[in-house]
């Protein structure tokens, strides 16, 4: 996909989301994290939750510039005191929205939870369990966090599209369209954002163009001199020829000459003998 279709490609997903609505902001989901006390069951469990709670409250990023990701905070562990003996965890998952351009922690909240089970790692498990992707509080931490988001686009707006058209002037088409697929269509000014995209995806046909004419003349004038020196590389080989053409007709004239000398020597000698 060229990123003169980046634009009108990621409008046309939102549009077509189930879930969308204006406002929201895609997010990509990822899990990370160094505690080693998480084994990987888990942590895959983490991240399918962030996955389902950016899909049910909005839509996957396309250009992963936002993050949805997470941190697991133990509160405690205990034990029941019947047999059978089961561990009981309680946890805190804290909800972290991100913009990575700028490191910037954009939306935030904590939801508790229990698990009970025949281990602690599976009670973990169960707690992670637990959590619901599609709640009150998981749809206004997204809204709060696409709300923040939009509002700081609507602060910037325009010196992004300067910087954006600043880079069109140089010639960055394809980081001037990326930019401009990252804004979201729900702030205020999107027809202008439409606006300028397809003056760059112009510009970069345009610009597109013009170096296929410039690639073709230099072509044809590539031609042109590898003719010329295929014309004179032949011109020379036959004025080499020529030359030495004339050196060996020469070399027979003196051959010749010489022989013609000698025999008129000889000729001389025997009428100079027959006289006496």
């Amino acid at each position: 996909m060229t990123a003169a279709l980046l634009l009108s490609c990621a409008v046309a997903a939102r549009s077509q989301s189930a879930n969308y609505a204006p406002g929201k902001v895609g997010f990509t989901p990822l899990y990370a994290t160094s505690d080693s006390r998480i084994p990987q069951a888990a942590r895959d469990l983490m991240q399918s939750k962030l996955t389902q709670v950016v899909m049910r409250n909005g839509f996957g990023s396309m250009s992963d510039r936002y993050v949805l990701s997470a941190k697991i905070i133990d509160e405690s562990l205990e034990t029941t005191a019947a047999a059978p003996v089961q561990f009981v965890r309680k946890i805190s998952v804290q909800m972290l929205a991100y913009d990575m351009e700028s490191k910037a922690l954009v939306g935030e909240t904590t939801v508790s939870l229990t698990g009970i089970d025949k281990s602690a790692e599976k009670a973990l498990m169960a707690a992670l369990r637990q959590l619901q992707p599609k709640t009150a509080r998981m749809t206004a931490f997204i809204q709060n966090a696409s709300s923040a988001i939009v509002d700081a686009f609507n602060r910037n707006l325009g010196n992004m599209l300067k910087k954006v058209s600043f880079l069109s002037e140089q010639g960055q088409f394809d980081e001037a369209l990326v930019s401009l697929a990252q804004i979201p269509e729900s702030v205020d000014r999107y027809d202008e954002v439409l606006a300028l995209a397809g003056k760059i995806a112009a510009a970069k046909a345009e610009d597109a163009r013009l170096k296929a004419i410039a690639q073709a003349e230099a072509a044809r004038k590539q031609h042109v001199r590898d003719s010329l020196a295929r014309e004179q590389a032949k011109a020379q080989k036959e004025e080499v020829l020529a030359q030495e053409a004339m050196r060996i007709a020469l070399e027979k004239e003196a051959v010749k000459a010489e022989r013609d000398s000698r025999l008129q020597s000889w000729k001389e000698w025997l009428l100079g003998s027959f006289v006496k």
